[in-house]
């Protein structure tokens, strides 16, 4: 777990349980490994087939990328729109 002033911490939980603790307008899951706070994020940038590349203030070795299927909540959630969960999202989505 890396803080906003530079602090590095080994996370001992699961990142599905530190999900499930972490409140969703607040926390974003973006992939497997990476939870973001919305307060860390600077700017979002168009990727290669509709993903999206996040510039947070804490220093990355790595570009962090966005699926698409995230990417569209991503934004929203980023511009201040509230959302219901995003799973229910996703989940009535492949339901219709």
């Amino acid at each position: 777990m890396y803080t906003n002033n530079g602090g590095k911490y080994p996370l001992l939980k699961n990142p599905d349980y530190v999900e499930s603790v972490c409140d969703p307008q607040q926390f974003f899951r973006i992939n497997r490994q990476m939870l973001l706070n919305r307060d860390a994020i600077i700017s979002l940038e168009p990727y290669f087939n509709r993903k999206v590349v996040v510039e947070v203030k804490i220093k990355t070795q790595e570009k962090i990328i966005v699926s698409r299927l995230k990417s569209f909540f991503i934004q929203r959630m980023v511009r201040g729109l509230k959302l219901k969960s995003y799973y229910k999202i996703i989940k009535q989505a492949y339901l219709n």
